[in-house]
């Protein structure tokens, strides 16, 4: 995908920053406008505090006043930005010219100038291999274009860093919910747990849980069934997952049978099996 188009004037407006004034190149400082323009000049009011206005002298010798809440951010001019805004005043309107100054800017480390220039030599020649090269461009299917917008003409779309496919995307953002809702439900059943050791909150605790039919609750409830070391919260965990109706619940009672140290949460949880005795429960 190409830039717009930069005429001549454009093209030079932007690697001068404003450019030049009666001879003499645009100094000092840069002021960035929250408007999205530019103005560059000498401040004159530095030192003043607090400051409440910026006062700049151009290179025409004219000032001008910027009010503090017109400018976004301030940065000083160079010599070598000076000497670049000189070198591309001078500098052919050719690809070859451009190609040059821009091999310039790379060895300086002017690397934003740089890239105007690239802009610039592409527009004058489409198919300038080494222009194309260093902004990216890669020649495939028999045209012109980045690796980015390349794999977006394919349907990759990038997402956390990568470029994936939609289902991909889709599948990564359901995890993601899924994460958020089981995180609430460990929340609830940590708040739950404590409850059951209250003798007035117990009871409401104890049906909170029996409540419990989403299956998203199924993985943190299998986590303190695995660390609880009090038999009677054990027991009412296993009741929990018995009545739920999914076979996450179904698992984890089969692993509790299976690694439970506690032999009579061992049959606990086998009786509860053998009661649902869901499909494949001998797989």
């Amino acid at each position: 995908m190409d830039w717009p188009q930069l005429s001549r004037t454009s093209w030079l407006a932007a690697a001068l920053a404003v450019g030049l004034g009666h001879g003499k190149l645009a100094r000092g400082d840069i002021f960035y406008l929250t408007s999205g323009g530019r103005v560059e000049g000498d401040w004159i009011n530095r030192d003043q505090q607090p400051v409440t206005e910026y006062l700049v002298r151009t290179a025409s010798g004219l000032t001008t006043s910027l009010a503090i809440t017109q400018v976004r951010e301030i940065t000083r001019r160079t010599p070598l930005d000076a000497e670049h805004a000189q070198r591309a005043a001078l500098t052919a309107d050719t690809a070859a010219a451009q190609w040059e100054l821009a091999e310039w800017c790379r060895t300086q480390g002017l690397f934003d100038q740089r890239r105007i220039h690239l802009r610039r030599i592409i527009e004058l020649d489409p198919n300038h291999q080494q222009a194309r090269y260093a902004l990216g461009y890669q020649f495939l299917e028999g045209e012109w274009t980045t690796r980015d917008e390349f794999r977006r003409q394919k349907g990759y779309e990038l997402y956390r860093g990568k470029w994936r496919t939609p289902q991909e995307i889709e599948i990564l953002e359901e995890r993601a919910r899924q994460e958020i809702v089981q995180k609430d439900w460990l929340q609830k059943l940590r708040r739950w747990r404590q409850d059951l050791d209250d003798p007035e909150r117990a009871r409401a605790a104890h049906q909170s849980l029996l409540a419990i039919q989403d299956p998203l609750a199924v993985e943190p409830l299998a986590g303190l069934l695995a660390r609880e070391r009090v038999r009677r919260v054990k027991v009412i965990y296993a009741d929990v997952l018995a009545q739920m109706d999914c076979e996450g619940a179904v698992g984890v009672l089969v692993h509790r049978v299976l690694v439970d140290p506690d032999e009579e949460m061992l049959h606990d949880c086998l009786d509860r099996l053998l009661a649902r005795n869901p499909p494949r429960l001998a797989d």
